[in-house]
């Protein structure tokens, strides 16, 4: 999928604030739309259009061809895939994983899906799975301190059909159990494959994996995301903000082995063990 090949990329215009930074190192941005950079960007840029240049520590291409988004049955796609759970509108502290669920039955693949007509606050929780909010027209906020990783390499971490605010915190800080009275490594929800009953440990305060959000993003503080970020809004101001220095760590397998859903054709191969040679017995 085109949009894949790039850290971030967008369908309307990216935004970059004065005095802030966007880092995504010696990768791309990506915009269908227009870039707005009043701060820095270290990185390329590829834009549809340029509003304003900023300091671009990168090549710059204006005038780029648009690249395609996934499917819009995607959200829905692992929707169907998923478990629901009603936390309400905000969860605090919370945990999810394959095997782990306080709010009702478990889901194998980390699959857990939020369907809400109002705005979804998230603050010091842990999920290793994927979270699929659909929420049209609302908005999802990601603060405190926060670690997402899917617990299958061929999903996406997060699917939010609506508008995504990222008010997590990653620079010098971490998901601490002890701050948070909180064990985020239960039975069910391994880190790195382990699990166990105190509350010593710490985590990475960051995203792990692919966020896609069909809505608009607006990053409000230092948040890491390790992965990359799909926004399919085609806003003409603001459908990217950076509204703090934020950055984006490339992950290239996303591209060359990516999430199911997220081609643009299925390759068809022979399922293990379903072939064999058949002799025929006739003269």
């Amino acid at each position: 999928l085109p949009a894949l090949a790039f850290p971030l990329h967008a369908g309307g215009q990216i935004h970059v604030d004065a005095g802030r930074r966007l880092t995504v190192r010696l990768d791309t941005i990506s915009t269908n739309g227009d870039l707005n950079n009043d701060g820095t960007i270290t990185g390329n840029v590829q834009a549809s259009t340029i509003s304003d240049w900023g300091n671009v520590n990168g090549k710059v291409t204006w005038n780029s061809p648009a690249k395609a988004f996934p499917s819009s049955t995607v959200p829905e796609m692992y929707a169907n895939l998923g478990t629901a759970i009603t936390p309400g509108p905000s969860i605090d502290r919370g945990v999810l994983g394959p095997g782990y669920n306080p709010w009702g039955t478990t889901n194998a693949d980390g699959v857990y899906v939020i369907r809400t007509n109002g705005d979804l606050t998230i603050t010091n929780s842990r999920i290793f799975g994927t979270l699929v909010v659909i929420c049209p027209g609302h908005k999802v906020t990601l603060g405190g301190q926060m670690l997402l990783q899917p617990a299958r390499t061929d999903f996406p971490a997060l699917i939010v059909n609506g508008n995504l605010v990222l008010q997590y915190t990653s620079a010098s800080t971490s998901l601490s159990e002890a701050a948070q009275a909180t064990n985020y490594n239960p039975p069910g929800a391994p880190y790195q494959g382990a699990n166990d009953a105190d509350r010593l440990d710490q985590y990475p305060s960051e995203i792990q994996g692919l966020v896609h959000v069909t809505g608009t993003l607006d990053i409000q503080q230092n948040a890491l995301v390790r992965g990359a970020i799909l926004c399919e809004s085609t806003a003409s101001t603001d459908a990217v903000r950076i509204r703090q220095d934020a950055e984006i760590v490339y992950d290239t397998n996303l591209y060359t082995n990516p999430p199911q859903g997220y081609t643009t054709a299925v390759k068809m191969v022979p399922q293990t063990g379903s072939w064999r040679q058949v002799v025929d017995p006739s003269p």
